[in-house]
């Protein structure tokens, strides 16, 4: 979305809508829609911070390098 809105934003896009509460907990704030829109936030990179605490309750298996 960001790449195609920075050449010039007039092209097809094509995003799935369904409630994913994983994707929208994960990367905040996920972008609003307006008029079949994407607002996007004129943040550097994707607009979103992962939401590191979000991705702990994913979290099944950490491994630690000991040295």
């Amino acid at each position: 979305a960001h790449l195609l809105a920075a050449v010039g934003g007039d092209g097809m896009l094509e995003v799935d809508f369904n409630a994913n509460p994983l994707r929208e907990g994960l990367a905040m704030p996920f972008p609003t829609t307006q008029d079949s829109k994407l607002n996007l936030q004129g943040s550097p990179g994707l607009g979103v911070v992962p939401n590191q605490s979000e991705i702990n309750n994913y979290l099944v298996y950490k491994a630690e390098v000991v040295k």
